[in-house]
């Protein structure tokens, strides 16, 4: 099977599909995945989603 062009790899120059997680989800225990928040996500190498940040003061 052959990927569609500029899709199915993570190479430079093609678009990407991924999030950026609060927690390591491979080291956090299992019972707190629920827990995790996603930080951002990005679709086609670009950022259409980013967490707001709750200010603190």
């Amino acid at each position: 099977m052959c990927p569609r062009e500029g899709k199915g790899w993570r190479k430079y120059g093609y678009a990407a599909d991924f999030v950026v997680l609060n927690e390591d989800i491979l080291t956090i225990d299992p019972n707190q995945i629920g827990d995790i928040l996603v930080e951002e996500t990005y679709m086609a190498g670009e950022s259409v989603y980013r967490r707001k940040i709750e200010s603190l003061l």
